[in-house]
């Protein structure tokens, strides 16, 4: 997801202490998303589309949390509603941010009204870049930590990425972490990588925003592409202000 970034002054910690990064949840917590896509594949691709998504916590435990993402309200340049699809996923999680299940479910749509049959996809790939992931202990600034997602019936990538505790900032008022991320996945012919930057509520691990680039994941035609990816993600308990999500192909 890129574009609109806003910025803000990094601040370190005034004492080096251990950190307990924790993905604590409330159940029914909601995030809503504006998000803004510019695709531009090799040259032959341009298009803008907008969209909402709105993440709600269904639940959440020691064990285990369930969450669900609709995406709706798709716009072409911002203003031309698309007759095309509504998406729903839903994904259990460990609490380190490992997937355990993950569903896609995409709906067609034509002025508004279901169109067609829903098309219900398990592929773990559709959500592996950008997934946050937590350590199983306390961690110090600079202290990296690993999350490992095997290949699998409804994974086609041995997947990887590592995290590390950079600093604190601000982001829309609330304190967080910034969290320094990479990771690289292989199906045997492809092999994208990510990398860039997460900012996590210090409160309760939840995702504020993120500004990652990914290389040769092949996403429209099935032929490596790159993306940049940036978001800024916003919470029932703050102002309902937009941000764009760009990504580059």
């Amino acid at each position: 997801m890129v574009t609109h970034l806003v910025c803000f002054m990094l601040a370190l910690p005034q004492e080096a202490t251990s950190i307990a990064l924790l993905w604590l949840p409330a159940n029914g917590q909601v995030l809503r998303f504006k998000c803004e896509e510019k695709v531009n594949e090799h040259g032959h691709f341009h298009v803008t589309t907008s969209w909402r998504a709105t993440h709600t916590i269904v639940t959440a435990s020691k064990e285990a949390v369930t969450e669900r993402v609709i995406e709706d309200e798709f716009r072409i340049g911002g203003s031309v509603p698309v007759n095309g699809t509504n998406n729903v996923e839903t994904a259990i999680h460990r609490p380190t941010g490992e997937l355990v299940s993950y569903t896609l479910e995409t709906t067609p749509t034509f002025n508004g009204q279901v169109s067609g049959a829903v098309v219900v996809r398990h592929e773990f790939s559709f959500a592996l870049f950008g997934r946050v992931s937590y350590p199983t202990g306390s961690v110090a600034l600079g202290d990296a930590w690993t999350l490992h997602q095997p290949h699998g019936p409804n994974n086609r990538y041995d997947f990887t990425c590592t995290s590390s505790i950079v600093g604190s900032q601000k982001v829309l008022g609330h304190e967080a972490w910034k969290i320094k991320y990479s990771a690289e996945a292989t199906d045997g012919k492809h092999t994208p990588s990510a990398s860039g930057y997460i900012w996590l509520d210090s409160k309760d691990g939840s995702l504020l925003k993120e500004q990652i680039h990914i290389l040769n994941e092949p996403v429209l035609t099935g032929e490596p592409n790159s993306a940049d990816l940036s978001s800024i993600v916003v919470s029932d308990e703050l102002e309902d202000e937009d941000f764009t999500i760009t990504r580059q192909f």
